[in-house]
């Protein structure tokens, strides 16, 4: 019987995140003021409850730890969805272009949720090895 999901786990909480609280993540992580995004007071109690931010000593939100954890699989699930719509895989070039960090894409393939492979081609009169990436079934399942 397989074991159910720890809700300290960081993909665990990232899948059960609201859109208000994702952008505050992504606020406090950036440094945006999340009050003009129209995040609430509410919103930003029920994080600093879960762990995901704290007060420095000036009163600034930072994000802890979890914070970071939880941001980093987010990065993961969006570049898994963006894999996952591509039938045929797409060139990592392609996925650092629409914004995946290049860390994120390795510890994907690292973890087996994506699979790469070298692939020469011709542009431009000029022969080239381009890395192509795939979701796999791992990824598939990971995000549901």
């Amino acid at each position: 019987m397989a074991k159910p999901p720890k809700f300290d786990d960081p993909q665990v909480q990232a899948a059960t995140l609201r859109i208000p609280e994702r952008i505050e993540l992504f606020c406090i992580a950036n440094g945006i003021d999340w009050e003009h995004a129209g995040i609430t007071g509410a919103t930003v109690t029920a994080m600093l409850f879960r762990g995901l931010f704290e007060r420095d000593t000036a009163g600034k939100l930072t994000l802890t730890k979890q914070g970071r954890a939880v941001l980093a699989a987010l990065h993961e699930r969006e570049a898994l969805r963006l894999l996952a719509g591509s039938p045929y895989g797409c060139s990592e070039s392609i996925m650092l272009a629409r914004g995946c960090a290049i860390g994120v894409l390795r510890d994907l393939v690292r973890g087996g949720l994506v699979s790469e492979e070298r692939r020469s081609t011709i542009a431009a009169r000029r022969a080239m090895v381009v890395t192509w990436l795939r979701i796999t079934d791992a990824g598939r399942r990971a995000i549901g």
